[in-house]
């Protein structure tokens, strides 16, 4: 990553601590074992009126082929 820091230990990350075993290890993003219990509580809130609500998911078509294609590290440059 030419100098950058691992997104896992970025400084400058929008989300709220994780542990290692809550963050992708190439994005460095939040997975599944941090966001549903965070998700849980987003909705609870949102439900009492206490703070508006909204999730954004993408799903990226036939990523495979760009792995494929460009091999490992142009995937991971992809994401």
């Amino acid at each position: 990553m030419s100098g950058k820091q691992p997104p896992s230990t970025r400084q400058d990350s929008p989300w709220p601590s994780a542990d290692e075993g809550q963050r992708d290890d190439l994005t460095g993003l939040p997975n599944r074992r941090y966001l549903v219990p965070r998700l849980q509580d987003l909705l609870r809130r949102s439900s009492e009126g206490r703070s508006p609500f909204c999730l954004l998911m993408v799903d990226v078509d036939h990523f495979k082929r760009a792995t494929q294609t460009f091999g490992q590290v142009g995937g991971d440059s992809v994401l």
